[in-house]
């Protein structure tokens, strides 16, 4: 269980990708949105009080894909203190 929310902690928490992939600064272009798929019973929830049909909005969930090419390398992610964060250290 300790293992799991090791692996749980070190993803973003809203795209699940690597923090050190995701939030790295050198990564800014590399990711892409390549899928896009609609939750039809995110759906249902979110348009339960919508009467007319043409006002009802599907619940998408757009997939992130890494696309920096094999052999470019990226620097370690910066360990230390994180520019936005407001209190101590970031931990990964």
């Amino acid at each position: 269980m300790i293992a799991r929310q090791q692996y749980k902690a070190s993803l973003c928490p809203n795209c699940g990708m690597p923090k050190a992939i995701a939030w790295h600064a050198h990564n800014e272009g590399w990711v892409e949105v390549t899928e896009v798929y609609t939750c039809h019973g995110c759906t249902a929830i979110d348009n339960y009080d919508v009467e007319d049909p043409s006002k009802r909005k599907p619940r998408e969930y757009p997939i992130p894909t890494y696309t920096r090419p094999p052999g470019d390398e990226l620097a370690p992610f910066p360990r230390g203190r994180n520019p936005r964060d407001k209190g101590g250290d970031v931990e990964w």
